[in-house]
């Protein structure tokens, strides 16, 4: 585990067929479902960006369920802003250490979903202000 934003490969956690596809986060991150503290599941409609947050405390981790989506963040004690593209149709799962800055962007010209994870139940959110990520396109 680092102190920065890391995506865990979710290939072995998911499965698609005729009938569309199936992801299992919680064993993906690890994480037993006695230490899950919190669980929500949010929308980001075309254009729109959530986040722009850090959390004192707790790990938080993120299933972008398709994309495309651009996901920035900033390591704790860092200035530079980095940048993770989420391609359409292929699942993302982000483990976010404490101090993290992070925001998701839909860059689709549909309604995206969110479900969102932490072994904290007060994670002590703090809003940040990252540069957006349509500006940043060409920072990677």
């Amino acid at each position: 585990m680092t102190d920065s934003l890391e995506r865990i490969e979710l290939a072995e956690f998911s499965s698609r067929d005729e009938r569309g596809s199936r992801v299992s986060p919680l064993e993906a991150a690890g994480l037993p479902r006695e230490e899950l503290e919190h669980f929500h599941v949010v929308s980001l409609k075309p254009g729109a960006t959530r986040g722009n947050h850090r959390h004192e405390r707790g790990t938080e981790w993120l299933l972008i369920l398709s994309g495309p989506a651009r996901v920035t963040w900033c390591n704790t004690g860092q200035e530079t802003v980095r940048n993770l593209r989420v391609e359409a149709n292929q699942p993302a799962l982000l483990r976010i250490p404490p101090g993290v800055a992070h925001s998701v962007f839909n860059s689709s010209n549909r309604e995206l979903f969110l479900v969102a994870f932490s072994d904290a139940s007060d994670q002590g959110t703090v809003s940040t202000t990252l540069l957006s990520p349509e500006e940043k396109e060409t920072a990677e």
